[in-house]
């Protein structure tokens, strides 16, 4: 596997994933989330070998993912739509991609489950994530993407709460233009309609 664009990081690592079949559904650490670590490791120990004159190393793994997640090939990752229905837990009827990024949030800086020992021994990737940044690039940069655009409101976390009523009105103006049904969907679970 070979990553010359950062876009292309993302997508790759879920690829990597879906073809493992590895379990996404819950992160127990029956497996020790292994199968999922492994695929982003190795998509990122590809980009920074490909880029040398950038001088990285497996110490910027976690600034190097920031960016990857940030400018990401949505027209890509959106094509990872495998529902895995045999498991009730954790979103059975979510698309793969959805799966992906929302178990990589367990990885934010700022979430208090690196302060709880048990928690640590689950974790996905061994390096923290700025989900707030994240959030930030694709809200300034990426709010023509619908997929996307449903993605943060549904996961809003990260959303700060003054920019939340605005996400909304960004979703509803998209369903307008191109209509989307995951996307009507989140807009009327989050409007308390459903």
């Amino acid at each position: 596997m070979s990553i010359t664009d950062i876009k292309d990081l993302v997508p790759q690592a879920i690829q990597t994933l879906q073809e493992s079949n590895a379990c996404l559904t819950y992160f127990c650490g029956t497996c020790a989330s292994r199968p999922f670590e492994s695929a982003f490791i190795n998509a990122l120990d590809s980009y920074i070998a490909e880029h040398e004159e950038l001088e990285l190393t497996g110490d910027d793994h976690g600034s190097v993912m920031e960016e990857a997640l940030c400018k990401m090939d949505m027209s890509a990752v959106k094509q990872f739509t495998k529902k895995d229905t045999s498991h009730k837990y954790g979103g059975p009827l979510l698309p793969w991609w959805v799966k992906v990024l929302k178990g990589l949030t367990r990885n934010d800086i700022n979430s208090d489950k690196w302060s709880n020992e048990t928690w640590m021994k689950v974790t996905l990737i061994r390096f923290k994530l700025d989900f707030t940044k994240i959030y930030a690039y694709w809200m300034e940069h990426r709010l023509n993407e619908p997929e996307l655009v449903d993605f943060i409101i549904f996961y809003d976390d990260f959303v700060p709460e003054d920019k939340k009523d605005y996400i909304m009105s960004v979703g509803k103006s998209l369903l307008q233009q191109n209509y989307n049904q995951s996307l009507e969907e989140t807009i009327n679970y989050r409007m308390g309609l459903v």
